[in-house]
This record gives structure tokens, C-alpha cells and sequence, in this order.
């Protein structure tokens, strides 16, 4: 089992963004990290969700993202802080 590290909440602004491009349902291109190993892909925000103190993105094909190890979405670098 990976050892998950303190949640970092994302920025507030940044957060709003996400959740219209969730609402828009279209596809977009997202950069995260799984472990220490970046990924590549492209999919729909299904919804965004807290659990167990962190927040997180459920794509459409339910991959599930912790917001903190998002690296990029359509190009755009997600804000250090809230």
C-alpha cells in the first residue's frame, strides 16, 4: 500500500475552474501524479469529491485524482495555494 502524504488543498479559484469544466462535460487533457510517476490523459470530470480530509476528481472512466498531485489541465498549472 503507497503511503499517501498530508493533503495539500488546492487553490480556491483553481478548485471553481475544475468545477466548470465538470459542468461542461467535455474532454480535456489532464497531467497528475500517480505515485511519483507523472500521467498523461485525456477524459471528462465525472464529479469532484472530499474524502477522508482530501479532495479529489472522478474522471468518466472512473480514474480517481487526489487534487493535490494535479499537475495540469488543458495546459494550465493549478495555483500553489488557496
Amino acid at each position: 500500500m503507497e503511503k499517501q502524504t498530508i493533503y495539500k488543498p488546492i487553490d480556491c479559484s483553481f478548485y471553481d475552474e475544475l468545477e466548470l469544466i465538470a459542468m461542461r462535460g467535455s474532454e480535456t487533457e489532464i497531467v497528475y501524479l500517480d505515485g511519483e510517476k507523472p500521467v498523461r490523459k485525456r477524459s471528462s470530470i465525472k464529479t469532484l469529491e472530499s474524502k477522508g480530509g482530501a479532495e479529489y476528481m472522478v474522471l468518466t472512466d472512473k480514474t480517481e485524482i487526489r487534487l493535490d498531485n494535479l499537475l495540469q489541465i488543458d495546459g494550465k498549472v493549478p495555483p500553489q495555494s488557496c
